[in-house]
Order: structure tokens, then C-alpha cells, then sequence
């Protein structure tokens, strides 16, 4: 754009005797006044997003010791409102009571910014190994009740294996592989941490033989100070952070915890 001189400008002054002056300004002012909303709706777009998150609708159940709710938007499944449907006796929709048991539920966790993953976006295409699947289900055994059943798995993964056992002084866990699946292109490997001859925690990890990497691992382990076991799923990649995984993991299963039993 060039200058713009003085001579350019046109300066009209309002004339008391013409109403058409005051017709425009009142029409310029009421422009204005719109265009000062619509600023201000797309300014406060995060206040309202918010404002609606916080009366959104829950699922509520009791899932060991514990009063669990979660946002419906952040659960990816809900075991018995399936089961119930199925039987025709309940609505997936429907609302969901405080005092009935969680048979099992399912929600998503994104690494590593530790946070709810929405479930909408999940299903619409958010890649699925960009987060921790995370399943939850009761649990009220203590002292490690899960040790005999991680010891009668990896007993039986040692004699499928031709290989033997190693450690990964990385990983801070045993590890055995070369275990066969139903697919010729699959092996299994599995990864336990071992304390005093007791097993706590145990991953499953597939083998690509095809392009020699491992594609998916998925672990247990249990919470039980709030009497729940915890199922999860993530890339291969994310194995290394294993620890962290089960530390954030139980932060965010705390973080909705309405109450303990």
C-alpha cells in the first residue's frame, strides 16, 4: 500500500438535521457489538469446553476396594453393560450405579504425557500403539496370590523354548524366548521381574520374525492396596519404560477413585 496523504481523507461530521446519519451509526455500533461476541465465544472456547466437561455424565461402579468413577467419554469398555445388553436387560447407554461391581473396564492412557485418552478419538483412528491400553478388573487376593500363576507360565514357556533364560540388566527383568504361537511369523517372548524367588510382574511381548523386531507387549500386574488387577497393552518400543507404565498407570487409576470401601 502506498502513502496515505491528508488530502485522502474524507472527514464527514454528523448532521443534527439528517436522521440518516444516526441510522448508520447505529447500525455500525450493533456491527461492532457482534463481531465484540463472536471474538469472545472463540476466546473463551476452553471455558465452555470445560464448563460442559465438568457436568458431564460418569460411569460409577465399585471395582475392589475402591468407588471408581470415570467420564464416559474416557471408558473404551465396560464389561458388564455388554454382558447385560446382550441378555437384553440393559442399555449400554444407560446410567450406571455407584454400588454395582466392576466386572471389568478398559481405558486408554497416552505416553508420555500420562493423561484419559477420549474415546471417540480412539475409535476414530488415533493409532492404537500410541498409547497404553490399560484394563482393570477386581482383585482381592493378597501377598502376591498371582505369583503361582506367573510361576506355572514361565515354567512352561522355559520347557517350550530351546533357548535359555537371560537377564536384562536394562530392563531389570529375566527373560525367555523363541516360544511358537498359531502363527508361523509370531514368537512370544515373556519378561518377569523376580524378587526372593516371588514373580510380580510378567509381560508377553510378539516377535516379527518376518522383520525381526517385537510388535506389541502386554503385562500384569496387581494394585493390591486398592484390590485391583491391571492388564495392559502398548508397542514393543515402551517396554523400557515399564516401570514408569505401572507407576503412572496406578496414579491415573487413583486419580478416580471416588471413595475407599
Amino acid at each position: 500500500m502506498g502513502d496515505i496523504s491528508l488530502r485522502s481523507l474524507k472527514i464527514k461530521t454528523l448532521s443534527f438535521d439528517n436522521p440518516k446519519h444516526f441510522i448508520n451509526l447505529g447500525v455500525k455500533i450493533l456491527m461492532v457489538k457482534i463481531l465484540g461476541v463472536g471474538m469472545l465465544l472463540v476466546l473463551c472456547t476452553g471455558c465452555y469446553s470445560n464448563s460442559v466437561y465438568a457436568i458431564e455424565d460418569h460411569k460409577c461402579g465399585t471395582m475392589g476396594k475402591a468407588v471408581v468413577e470415570i467420564p464416559k467419554r474416557f471408558v473404551l469398555a465396560w464389561e458388564q453393560e455388554r454382558d447385560l445388553f446382550l441378555l437384553g436387560k440393559s442399555d449400554p447407554e444407560g446410567e450406571s450405579r455407584c454400588d454395582e461391581d466392576i466386572i471389568s473396564l478398559t481405558i486408554g492412557m497416552t505416553w508420555p504425557a500420562r493423561e484419559f485418552v477420549d474415546a471417540a478419538s480412539y475409535k476414530k483412528g488415533v493409532p492404537k500403539f500410541a498409547v497404553v491400553e490399560v484394563t482393570l478388573m477386581p482383585w482381592n487376593k493378597p501377598n502376591n496370590e498371582l505369583g503361582p500363576r506367573f510361576k506355572i507360565l514361565i515354567e512352561a514357556a522355559k520347557k517350550q523354548s530351546k533357548n535359555p533364560i537371560s537377564y536384562a540388566n536394562e530392563l531389570g527383568m529375566y527373560f525367555v524366548d523363541g516360544l511358537d504361537t498359531a502363527s508361523p511369523l509370531v514368537q512370544r517372548a515373556y519378561y518377569w521381574q523376580e524378587r526372593e524367588g516371588e514373580i510380580f510382574t510378567v509381560f508377553e511381548c510378539t516377535w516379527s520374525i518376518q522383520s525381526k523386531i517385537f510388535i506389541l507387549c502386554s503385562g500384569t500386574f496387581a494394585v493390591e492396596e486398592m484390590g485391583v488387577l491391571v492388564g495392559t497393552q502398548f508397542s514393543a518400543d515402551k517396554l523400557w519404560r515399564w516401570k514408569e507404565i505401572e507407576i503412572a498407570t496406578k496414579d491415573l487409576i487413583s486419580s478416580r477413585v471416588k471413595k475407599e470401601k
